[in-house]
């Protein structure tokens, strides 16, 4: 049992190391055609401006949306391990921003990504062991689609929610000292 989560693990970050190779050459040839283009610089300035809480949280995020992807299509059943490391990395966002009120919205929304991933799980199991099916092969598919679709929309709404704050709380501090205010 043991031997199976830590190989679980060291393959997620096997899978984590590439997923941040081909991000870092991705960065790399964005900033070779890099022009001072509206577009281009308020993507680079979302996270330039940043705090260093915010990129905390934003890496938390990120890192269990790469984590419950690998879990999706691993098509394992879930353990307490694996289920205790995603509710960290998606309270981790919460304690670095000090947003205690987005907690059990957190909590929420973990406990609805274990029920797709164990769904998925099922309907993979069901095909294997039972039942053979052309449609149940297409069916497998639209499902993980929509969990891939449903983590992403989870992924940047975190992230926006994260920047959404960095802003309103600079705006906050200017406001007070009576530098700027939009």
């Amino acid at each position: 049992m043991n031997d199976k989560i830590i190989n679980g693990l060291l393959s997620f970050s096997l899978i984590t190391v590439i997923f941040l190779a081909i991000l870092y050459i991705s960065f790399l040839l964005f900033s070779k055609k890099f022009k001072f283009n509206k577009k281009y610089i308020d993507l680079y300035g979302l996270f330039l401006n940043l705090k260093t809480t915010s990129l905390i949280a934003i890496s938390s995020y990120t890192i269990n949306y790469l984590f419950l992807i690998w879990l999706l299509v691993r098509f394992d059943k879930l353990g307490i391990v694996y289920i205790s490391i995603s509710i960290i990395l998606s309270l981790v966002g919460n304690i670095v921003m000090d947003d205690f009120r987005g907690i059990l919205k957190n909590l929420l929304i973990a406990f609805s990504n274990f029920i797709a991933i164990e769904f998925v799980y099922m309907i993979y199991n069901y095909l294997i062991n039972e039942y053979r099916s052309l449609i149940l092969i297409i069916i497998l598919f639209l499902v993980v689609i929509f969990v891939f679709m449903y983590f992403t929309y989870n992924l940047l709404k975190s992230i926006n929610n994260v920047i959404v704050n960095n802003v309103s709380s600079k705006r906050r501090k200017f406001k007070l000292w009576g530098w700027f205010y939009e």
